[in-house]
């Protein structure tokens, strides 16, 4: 569940972050500021990055990001909101998962 409130650029909801962004697995994260979400996987195959669209200000919402081998969904508030096709292994890697933590410059 997340209750945004109003954002600018690039901050991490959750993340299996790696720095170079080449193995980074999976993110939750906002998009461009404004109102809009985003989640992205990444499979030996390459990865995909799925909006949930508009994520209403001040109010929850459950965002949730799935992948079952062959699409990467988004959901908002149990509504299917977008879809890409994706097949692979989920990347892996050794560093933590980060929750609501912002981006370092």
């Amino acid at each position: 569940y997340v209750k945004p409130e109003p954002w600018t650029g690039y901050i991490r909801i959750v993340e299996k972050f790696n720095n170079t962004h080449t193995l980074t697995p999976f993110s939750l994260y906002t998009h461009t500021g404004g109102t809009n979400m985003r989640g992205r996987v990444a499979t030996e195959n390459g990865n995909q990055s799925v909006d949930f669209g508009v994520v209403p200000i001040g109010q929850w919402s459950q965002l949730a990001l799935t992948y079952d081998g062959a699409r990467v969904r988004t959901y908002l508030n149990g509504e299917l909101k977008s879809y890409k096709s994706l097949t692979g292994n989920i990347l892996n890697n050794t560093e933590p998962i980060y929750l609501a933590k912002r981006k370092s410059t």
